[in-house]
Order: C-alpha cells, then sequence, then structure tokens
C-alpha cells in the first residue's frame, strides 16, 4: 500500500518483479523498499559502486501511479549532478540523439531504462578514461551551464545573431521594438556589421536604415576549447574564459569589458569549438541595479548616449539567454539532401509571381538559392490571395515587391531583385538581364512570353524549367531543358499554346470569364497548386545540381475522379490501383527532335 492509499497495480508488481530478476538474486539482496513520496507508489534504494570520484552513491527506483506509462524514475544521492555527464539537475539524461524510451510492458520499460543506466554507470566508473566522459560532458555543456544560472534573474530578451562573424570583437546591439502578438520576448537583432544590421532591421519593420551609434554591448569569441562544467561568479567569467581563447581574443575582451561596463546588460557570445552547424552560446552580465524581471532597450543611439556616461552599471549577476543564429548554414542545416554549396553559386530568374511562381520563389529561397530575380507585371487582387503566399496585407501591390519583401524579410541571406514589368519590356530595358544566369523559370501560363523564352533558349547558355497546372490543378507539367540541350519546347504546344498531351479537357479550355474586357481565370485549388510547385521546385533543384543529359517531362496528377466532378474529361491512362496522388518523370514525348 502506497502513502496516498493507492494500491499497487498488478503493473507495479510485475515492474518490480521484473527488477529483481535483472538484478539477480546477489544483486536483489542489496534493494532496500523505501517509503513512498508524492506519486510513487513503490520505491527501493540500491548502493553503487564507488564513482571516478571514489563517492559511493545510492540509486532510488520509483514506480509512479503511471507505471509503465510514465517509465521507471531514478534518482542518485548524494546528487551527481555537474560530476557525471547525463545526469542533470533534477533528472538523468538517458536518451540521446533519435532515442526515446520504451513504451511497453513493465518488463519491457525495466529492461530498457536499466540498459541506459548501465552505459551511464561504465562512464562513471574509476576505471573509465577521463577524455571518454569529458567528450560526454561537452556534448550537453550548454544545458549544464544554464542549469546553473540564477532564474530570479531570468532574462526576458532573446538574442538573433546576424551572422557568424569570422574573428573575436564587439557586437553592434538593437532592439526589435515592434509590437508583438503571443508569448514573444524581446528581441535583440546582434551583428558585426552595423550597416547591414540596420538593412535588415529596416526590411523588418519599416523603420529607416541609417546608422546612428549603435552600442556595442555584446562580444563574440570563439573558443578553441571547453572551459569546464561549473560556471564561475559573474566578475569572474571573463577569466574563466580567458585560457581558452586566442590570446589576442582573450585581450580584446578584456579591454570591451571595460569600455562596456557603464551598460546596463551586456552579453558574450561564445562560439563552442568543433560544432557544425555552429553552436553559439550567450552569457549575459546582468546590473543588479536593474529589476529582476526588467529589460534595458537598445536603440539607435544607445552607443552615443552610454559611450559618454561615466557612471558603472554596478555589481552584475550572471544569466543566460537565448541566441538564434542566422547563416545560410543554420537555416538549411536540416536539409541533408541538398548541395547547400553548388546553391549559393547559381543565379535563378523566374518569370511570373502568380500563384505557381511566388510559391517556387519561396520554396527555392528556403532551399538555399540566394540570388533571384522575379519579373511579373500584376498586382495582388482579392481573389489572389485564398491560394497565393501573400495576404491581405499586400493587397494592391506589384507582386515582385511584395514577395521580394517577404523573402528577404523570412530569409535575411536571399537577395532578390524584382522586375514589375513584362519579359520582353524587361530585356529591352536591359538586354543583359538574362546573360549571367544559371537557371530560367517561368509559370505564367501566358503562351506569348512562353514561347518568346523558348526563343530565347535555343541560344542561351541558362537552363530552362517551363511549368504550368492544367485548369483546376488536378494535373500539372514541368519541362526542363539543360544548358546546351537543342529540343524547343514550342513543338510540344498547338498555335494557342495548348498543350498536345494535356491530361484533361475542358469547356472554354478551363477559362472562367469575369466582367470586362478579356478578364478572366483559370480555376485551380491551393492544395494542388502547391504540390505542382513543390514539383516544379525540385525539377529545378535537379536541373541546377543533378546536370541531366537529356530534357525531362514531369506530370503531376491528383484524383482523377475530381475532374469529372468538376465538368472536365479525363484523357489519360488512370492512375494504378490505391494511388491518388502521382509524379511522372520521363523523357520529352518522342515528335520533338533533338
Amino acid at each position: 500500500m502506497a502513502n496516498n492509499g493507492d494500491v499497487v497495480s498488478e503493473d507495479v508488481e510485475r515492474g518490480v518483479a521484473a527488477l529483481c530478476r535483472h538484478l539477480g538474486e546477489e544483486g536483489s539482496r542489496l534493494l532496500r523498499r523505501c517509503e513512498p513520496k508524492g506519486d510513487e507508489l513503490a520505491s527501493f534504494d540500491f548502493p553503487l559502486p564507488p564513482d571516478y570520484l571514489g563517492v559511493s552513491r545510492t540509486l532510488r527506483i520509483s514506480f509512479n501511479n503511471n507505471f509503465p506509462t510514465s517509465g521507471l524514475v531514478f534518482k542518485i544521492s548524494p546528487s551527481a549532478w555537474l560530476k557525471w555527464p547525463h545526469v542533470m539537475k533534477d533528472w538523468l539524461c538517458l536518451y540521446g540523439a533519435g532515442n526515446a524510451p520504451v513504451i511497453g510492458t513493465a518488463e519491457q520499460v525495466v529492461a530498457d531504462k536499466f540498459a541506459r543506466l548501465t552505459a551511464l554507470l561504465q562512464l562513471v566508473l574509476p576505471a573509465e578514461a577521463k577524455g571518454k566522459r569529458d567528450a560526454e560532458f561537452n556534448r550537453e555543456i550548454s544545458t549544464y551551464w544554464d542549469q546553473q544560472i540564477d532564474q530570479a534573474y531570468r532574462t526576458w530578451q532573446q538574442l538573433i545573431l546576424l551572422g557568424l562573424p569570422s574573428d573575436a570583437g564587439p557586437l553592434y546591439t538593437v532592439s526589435d521594438q515592434r509590437k508583438r502578438i503571443g508569448n514573444v520576448d524581446e528581441r535583440i537583432w546582434v551583428g558585426e556589421d552595423a550597416k547591414e544590421l540596420f538593412k535588415h532591421i529596416a526590411k523588418i519593420s519599416g523603420a529607416s536604415d541609417s546608422v546612428k551609434a549603435p552600442a556595442k554591448a555584446a562580444f563574440f569569441a570563439p573558443l578553441l576549447s571547453i572551459p569546464g562544467v561549473e560556471l564561475p561568479k559573474a566578475e569572474n567569467l571573463i577569466a574563466w574564459l580567458a585560457p581558452h581563447l586566442q590570446a589576442a581574443d582573450a585581450r580584446s575582451l578584456t579591454k570591451w569589458e571595460s569600455d562596456s561596463e557603464n551598460f546596463p546588460v551586456r552579453w558574450i557570445l561564445v562560439r563552442l569549438p568543433d560544432t557544425e552547424p555552429p553552436l553559439v552560446k550567450a552569457f549575459v552580465l546582468r546590473s543588479t541595479a536593474m529589476k529582476k524581471n526588467g529589460h534595458f532597450n537598445y536603440g539607435r543611439r544607445a552607443g552615443r548616449t552610454y559611450g559618454r556616461s561615466k557612471t558603472r552599471s554596478g555589481p552584475i549577476v550572471l544569466q543566460a539567454a537565448n541566441l538564434h543564429l542566422i547563416t545560410p548554414t543554420t537555416l538549411h542545416s536540416r536539409d541533408k539532401n541538398t548541395d547547400q554549396t553548388q546553391l549559393k553559386q547559381k543565379q535563378v530568374v523566374l518569370i511570373g509571381a502568380g500563384t505557381l511562381g511566388a510559391m517556387v520563389a519561396t520554396q527555392l529561397a528556403r532551399t538555399g538559392i540566394t540570388k533571384m530575380t522575379v519579373i511579373d507585371p500584376d498586382e495582388l487582387e482579392v481573389a489572389n490571395i485564398g491560394r497565393h503566399v501573400l495576404g491581405a496585407d499586400d493587397l494592391g501591390r506589384f507582386k515582385v515587391y511584395a514577395l521580394k519583401e517577404r523573402i528577404e524579410r523570412d530569409l535575411p541571406f536571399v537577395n532578390v531583385q524584382a522586375i514589375s514589368n513584362y519579359l520582353h519590356l524587361a530585356l529591352k530595358d536591359k538586354p543583359t538581364l538574362l546573360d549571367e544566369v544559371d537557371l530560367v523559370i517561368i509559370t505564367t501560363a501566358d503562351w506569348w512570353s512562353e514561347q518568346y523564352l523558348w526563343h530565347l533558349k535555343a541560344n542561351a547558355n541558362w537552363s530552362l524549367v517551363h511549368g504550368w497546372a492544367e485548369p483546376h490543378a488536378l494535373v500539372g507539367h514541368v519541362l526542363t531543358a539543360q544548358t546546351g540541350q537543342t529540343g524547343d519546347g514550342r513543338q510540344l504546344f498547338d498555335v494557342n499554346g495548348h498543350f498536345k498531351h494535356r491530361f484533361t479537357d475542358w469547356p472554354r479550355n478551363g477559362v472562367e470569364p469575369l466582367p470586362g474586357c478579356g478578364a478572366s481565370f483559370i480555376p485551380g485549388g491551393p492544395i494542388s497548386i502547391t504540390a505542382i510547385a513543390t514539383m516544379i521546385s525540385d525539377a529545378a533543384i535537379s536541373t541546377l545540381t543533378r546536370n541531366p543529359t537529356q530534357p525531362f517531362w514531369f506530370t503531376y496528377v491528383s484524383n482523377p475522379e475530381r475532374v469529372t466532378e468538376a465538368g472536365g474529361t479525363y484523357l489519360a491512362e488512370p492512375l494504378p490501383p490505391n494511388c491518388g496522388n502521382l509524379v511522372i518523370k520521363r523523357p520529352w514525348p518522342e515528335e520533338v527532335a533533338q
């Protein structure tokens, strides 16, 4: 019977029996039943052998009232926090990347938990090499440091580091003063280039990008080695870091600390060695003169105001701050399928910023393309926003400028050139517009522009991706032609620009009229259009990085039965059984001479 009056469940009884079997007869004799606490139903103490420090500790094993769903709870006393790797202040970190506790029977849970514990104990036995133990500490060092920070002085600010500095030195700091909805802590933008920092702030806020006198309230230092697990007091932080820095960097850090002592809040950003993507940890030096939950605003003239002040901020406490490092490497660190080095060098021109084109531009930017030009003469209308990446706030604006603003705001290292014109007029204004590009993508569904581009392709050094959706967007196509490939895509269309190998047929060619002279639209929902845009983007990335030896034709098909429901006729072969969506890839149709 537990102290809270709950009856020990059958699962707990089975778990205890499994525990005894796991420990064996000799180990079971060492178990000592304890008085349950809180939600514990059964608890035991088990003596552990002396660790590498010569300390004999006790393992408390607890079965809680949700066992086996809640797992088996371990606690070590005296605490091994900061003494053993994987032991946190209040819990044991037994499950690393890609691992999770077993959720199963009582016997499976006990066996899994003890297997993890055994691996931990092997690390802390006297015979284990110190280097291996230190390596385990270093992998979780940021967590150990955070747990030692005085939470009474919790910082409500988050740092966003724009770019990874190449060398140690002071950083400019500017507060993001936008009003935000929800649980958003105040953001501080940090960077080594004041001009680039304010340029980005202008993109996200609409404020002037003129640089007045930003404060250098932060310092960046790349560590050569890990200082250690236990944090020092705030006044000893620099002395603690110095032996793990280049000598010149340590001197620069000391000088900055003296020069910036009048700032009430400062940040020391250290890059941990041998981490990829880069891991940067932010330490906060905060004046005790500030309120515990207060903050300080670093405006555009903070450097001038506080740079002239002779008043010291007073005693300091040490804090940790969340830091977000924005670099091309970190932005794309979870994409292991794309060669970012290749994409960073590529230049892409997109003709069309409609529903398809805007989605493709956004996907390519998020994939790693950093230099693109978008050409489109149209403004955003109400009927666009139900399926466009742009929204109500952009109504009436040229799509290309709104898209440029959206992409560059979300992805600071992408540069978008916006041209609000037709392709032929843009080329008339700048005949060299396509000379240095690697890939041109057209998604306009405008036959005049499409055939003009295929005409240019015959004598061009760039590759071409031509994508479009059939009416209602239940079918979409992509034609690709690599540099040096002479196939002319115009031969695949009739004189009116209708694809000779279309999969669907519609009254009025699927065009829906609107009031006004020549006004019309081609219907299509956002879900299928997004899938077609993804197919176009994938074809574009393949064209840029894999150098295909022949032109390809891609087709996306979604639920052909919906074509009939929408009033059209499905012309192609049925999809395989139990297949609702399909992408087909094959060479161009045979009638086109290569």
